[in-house]
């Protein structure tokens, strides 16, 4: 019986320690106020210890903003905004959740 219990305790941790991703990532980039909002729909049961650790902003290829977290905003999402006074028509701009 403690083998089992031992086991299956393991399996739980085990199951619990591993990471999932965003299920989703969308993003607004206003033109006029140069500002980008990002949110990360990612499903958590506690904010504060499983969280999207990074979000990275690359304008035209270029990495321009790396910012990390130590929670989440919500047990749902993680919500951010930037200013990109770089940003003009015309510009590619990529964002990565982690």
């Amino acid at each position: 019986m403690k083998k089992r219990l031992v086991l299956i305790s393991f399996i739980v941790i085990s199951a619990l320690s591993f990471s999932n991703p965003p299920t989703a990532v969308d993003m607004k980039f206003d033109e006029k106020t140069k500002k980008l909002k990002v949110d990360v729909t990612h499903l958590v049961p506690n904010e504060e210890r499983h969280f999207i650790e990074k979000i990275t902003i690359k304008l035209n290829g270029k990495t321009i903003i790396e910012q990390y977290f130590k929670s989440q905003t919500d047990k749902k999402e993680q919500e951010a905004e930037y200013t990109l006074i770089d940003a003009k028509k015309g510009d590619f701009l990529e964002v990565e959740a982690e």
